[in-house]
C-alpha cells in the first residue's frame, strides 16, 4: 500500500516507488505530496543509537518541524521534542508514541520510555533487528556497576571457550552439538 494515501498499489497497473533506504512504497502520483524526510536518509539519526542527544534550539531549525518543514514555535502548545534526537515537531510528526531510547539504556541502564518523533521510531524499529551494538567499547563501565550485565559477559566467555571445544571434539562434531547450540 502507498504510504502517502494508503492505496492499493498494482505493480502491472501503477507506477511505485521505493525508498532504497527505509523502503517507503509510493503512488507515482502522490511522491510530490510527501512533505516528510526519510528517516533514514540522515545519517546523524543512526548515530544517535549510541549517543545521547543534546537539546537544540528551535531557532536551529528555523522555527520550523524537523521533518515536514511546518512553521512551529514555543508559544504554540503543537510543539514536540523528540528525545531520540532532541529537535522540535509539529504535532502530526511527533504523535507523543512512547519508545526506549537505545543511547539512554547503554550509557543510563534507563529502561523508561521517553517521546519519539514518528521518524525516530522508524529509525529505531528498522534497526532493531539489524544493529547489533558493542556495549563493552561503547559503555565498559556498565559491566562494572550492573551485575547483570557483568554475569551476561561471563557466560559470552564461557560460550566462547565452549565452542572452542565443541569445534576440536571429534565426539561433539560427529553427534553436531556445534550445530545444535546455535553458537
Amino acid at each position: 500500500y502507498c504510504s502517502k494515501c494508503a492505496g492499493a498499489i498494482y505493480r502491472r497497473i501503477k507506477t511505485a516507488y521505493t525508498c532504497s533506504a527505509c523502503h517507503v512504497i509510493l503512488h507515482k502520483a502522490c511522491i510530490n505530496e510527501v512533505s516528510r524526510r526519510c528517516s533514514l536518509a540522515n545519517k546523524d539519526t543512526l548515530t544517535l543509537m549510541c549517543r545521547i542527544a543534546p537539546a537544540h534550539g528551535l531557532h536551529e531549525q528555523n522555527y520550523c518541524c524537523y521533518d515536514c518543514g511546518t512553521e512551529i514555535s514555543y508559544s504554540s502548545t503543537k510543539v514536540h521534542t523528540c528525545d531520540y534526537n532532541g529537535r522540535y515537531y509539529c504535532q502530526e510528526c511527533h504523535k507523543k508514541t512512547l519508545h526506549l531510547v537505545p543511547a539512554r539504556v547503554i550509557h543510563n541502564w534507563d529502561f523508561k520510555p521517553r517521546q519519539l518523533a514518528l521518524q525516530s521510531q522508524e529509525v529505531i524499529s528498522f534497526l532493531t533487528d539489524k544493529e547489533y551494538l558493542n556495549i563493552e567499547n561503547l559503555n565498559p563501565q556498565l559491566f562494572d556497576s550492573v551485575s547483570v550485565m557483568n554475569q551476561l559477559r561471563d557466560l559470552r566467555e564461557k560460550i566462547i571457550l565452549y565452542k572452542a571445544h565443541f569445534v576440536q571434539c571429534s565426539r561433539a562434531l560427529r553427534e553436531g552439538v556445534f550445530l545444535k547450540t546455535q553458537i
